[in-house]
């Protein structure tokens, strides 16, 4: 049976690198699936959940910020901004994180002055239900 070698790459360098039977990331479009051999593929990922299923059927999440994903032979990169895997992610930050955004968020903001706290709160919602998958 013919695997995916995926690796996931932030500024910072490369923070996953294995092998799977199949991902899931989050695109402009919905979520992509990739199986092996698929055909070659350039598109964008948004901020949201990656999920990738080993050759042991062990499910990996990693949250993800905007980047983009190209498939090449069984050869799948995934560059992002940033990422954080289950184990990296602290509940109790999250929660007081989260509790922080929305007490922002309630505030009358301009539609300007919202969208980035929106867009913290989102990925820190993120970070929460994937701690909360295990």
């Amino acid at each position: 049976m013919d695997y995916l070698s995926i690796s996931i790459v932030t500024p910072t360098g490369l923070k996953f690198s294995g092998q799977g039977k199949e991902l899931y990331f989050p695109s402009i479009n919905g979520e992509r699936g990739i199986l092996p051999n698929h055909t070659p593929l350039i598109t964008t990922s948004k901020q949201g959940i990656v999920k990738i299923i080993d050759t042991n059927n062990k499910i990996s999440y990693f949250v993800v910020k905007n980047g983009f994903v190209q498939v090449d032979s069984n050869k799948i990169e995934i560059f992002v901004e940033s990422t954080k895997n289950e184990t990296e992610i602290k509940q109790m930050e999250l929660d007081e994180k989260i509790k922080e955004l929305k007490k922002v968020i309630s505030k009358n903001l301009s539609f300007d002055d919202y969208l980035p706290f929106a867009a913290e709160l989102e990925y820190y919602e993120y970070l929460s239900s994937v701690k909360n998958m295990k």
